[in-house]
């Protein structure tokens, strides 16, 4: 945290100072492009992370609906056979496993957007990555 903190005000010191004393414009434009690379590979970042949560989590869901099929003939099966105790074991876990499993459910369609939306910025600063490096190659 401290060391990003650092890069960002060097960063903007960096930006006044060539803004008070000039520079050539490729200088300008290679400076934004490699702060758009810089965004560009964060949201990479992020992307990966949000993809992998997302896949964690469908993989709880499917767990957790096989889990709960089980554990439902589980109970089933101990009510058939008198043995109330651990048909009420069973129930006390099935009740867990119904919970955490609508939580999923519930979480899935938010982190299916926050992927939908960090494909979609990346796309976007990609094309504008893209737009500076051909302005970078016209300047002389």
């Amino acid at each position: 945290m401290t060391v990003s903190w650092v890069e960002s005000v060097e960063s903007r010191l960096w930006s006044l100072g060539r803004r008070l004393w000039g520079g050539d414009e490729k200088s300008r434009l290679r400076e934004e492009v490699m702060g758009a690379v810089e965004d560009l590979r964060k949201r990479y970042d992020g992307l990966k992370q949000a993809r992998a949560e997302l896949e964690a989590m469908r993989q709880r869901i499917a767990d957790d609906q096989a889990n709960a099929a089980l554990l439902t003939a589980a109970v089933d099966n101990s009510l058939r056979r008198g043995a109330g105790e651990q048909a009420y074991r069973l129930a006390l876990e099935l009740d867990a496993v119904r919970k955490r499993l609508a939580d999923d459910q519930a979480r899935l369609p938010k982190q299916e957007q926050l992927c939908w939306s960090l494909d979609f910025q990346l796309r976007h600063i990609e094309r504008r990555v893209a737009r500076m490096q051909q302005r970078l190659l016209c300047v002389s």
